[in-house]
């Protein structure tokens, strides 16, 4: 009965702390948010330093802070909708990897702190699943919060990633996918994994196992992330991203950008949706090939008629 009595009060105490944290929280007085966009991000790999003949190490160095400024502009409620969209797979992964890219980067996490202030005890308590619910104590600041937290999660205990450990290289394309995944202007599996389709096939990362394509590293992410997808255009994607990649290298990019831009049916993605992921944060110039050729195809249009990308 005890038993029964802790729960009913923790749950109780989870909607009392989700009320709280939407009608409290202010991200233009929040210091920790503050702090993090005073460092904004224009590409995923920002900071290449001389000799690096790969963008893996600029990415691993970048993506515990990806992480938190997609989280830092998140309203309470965007949070706790993109937690709930977020899959077993998904926050088990990016707990991983964050955890060990901060420590490998020496990174001062500060992503506890931005998800405590926005979210709710149940849902901080479905990300404990991932990240461990040590990882939250300390940064819930409200009592009632933490008492919720502890009574439904105190108990998890993040499986220790160690194992993970100077192994980046082989994990590059997952940081890309969790980091379009968080961003600002927040993305469906759907979305995150066409915007992560450029940046792969661009080569930003080490071709770690020889012969091995964009098309079919993309394919296993799609595969992992997004089955749905993967039963309607599973058969295509490897030829789709290859064929953008070819047509980048030979013709340029603008050519590479019309490619691009006939990948939007098959990754259910319309006009509108690229120009806000532009406009709003979250594309990190993903989608720059097909921005390029929209605006030389407006060159001499209205400027009512060129969709949202002109407005960037």
């Amino acid at each position: 009965m005890q038993s029964v009595y802790k729960a009913l009060l923790a749950a109780a105490l989870t909607v009392a702390s989700f009320c709280a944290s939407a009608e409290s929280f202010d991200a233009s007085t929040d210091p920790t948010t503050q702090e993090v966009l005073a460092h904004p991000f224009h590409k995923i790999w920002d900071g290449v330093r001389p000799g690096e003949h790969y963008y893996n190490y600029a990415l691993h160095r970048n993506f515990p802070g990806l992480i938190e400024y997609g989280w830092a502009q998140k309203t309470p409620e965007q949070a706790a909708a993109f937690v709930d969209s977020l899959s077993e797979h998904e926050l088990t992964e990016l707990g991983a990897l964050y955890v060990v890219a901060a420590y490998e980067t020496g990174h001062t996490p500060r992503l506890a702190r931005l998800m405590a202030d926005r979210l709710d005890a149940h849902r901080l308590s479905k990300l404990a699943r991932g990240f461990g619910a040590d990882f939250f104590t300390a940064d819930i600041k409200d009592a009632q919060k933490l008492y919720a937290f502890q009574a439904e999660a105190g108990g998890i205990v993040m499986a220790t990633p160690w194992g993970m450990l100077g192994q980046f290289l082989y994990n590059t394309p997952q940081e890309i996918y969790q980091t379009f995944r968080a961003a600002p202007y927040s993305m469906n599996p759907t979305g995150a994994l066409f915007e992560s389709a450029s940046p792969i096939g661009l080569g930003i990362w080490v071709g770690w196992t020889a012969g091995t394509d964009a098309g079919t590293v993309l394919a296993g992410l799609i595969q992992q992330n997004d089955p749905d997808l993967w039963d309607a255009i599973g058969g295509t994607v490897a030829q789709m991203v290859d064929n953008f990649v070819n047509v980048y290298n030979l013709d340029g990019i603008v050519k590479a950008g019309q490619v691009q831009q006939q990948m939007n049916g098959p990754f259910e993605l319309n006009q509108t949706q690229m120009g806000d992921m532009s406009n709003f944060g979250g594309d990190y110039t993903a989608a720059q090939p097909q921005q390029t050729f929209v605006g030389s195809s407006c060159a001499h249009t209205p400027r009512s008629a060129c969709g949202p990308y002109q407005q960037h």
